[in-house]
């Protein structure tokens, strides 16, 4: 992710706009260890919210 980023601030250099605070985090693993990713069919933080979890749950969990 991280060298993405670098492209993300080029672009936004060479658009002369302002680029967002970028804050990144350590993967995000499911209870049996398995990485949480749209290519294992895991729920999407849409989908976790729309089940009622709060940020305060999910970071209590994953946190």
């Amino acid at each position: 992710m991280l060298v993405s980023t670098a492209r993300q601030l080029l672009l936004y250099r060479a658009l002369d706009l302002s680029p967002p605070a970028f804050y990144h985090c350590d993967l995000m693993h499911d209870e049996n260890g398995e990485r949480l990713a749209k290519r294992h069919d895991a729920l999407s933080l849409r989908e976790l919210r729309a089940q009622g979890n709060t940020p305060e749950m999910l970071l209590a969990r994953w946190g």
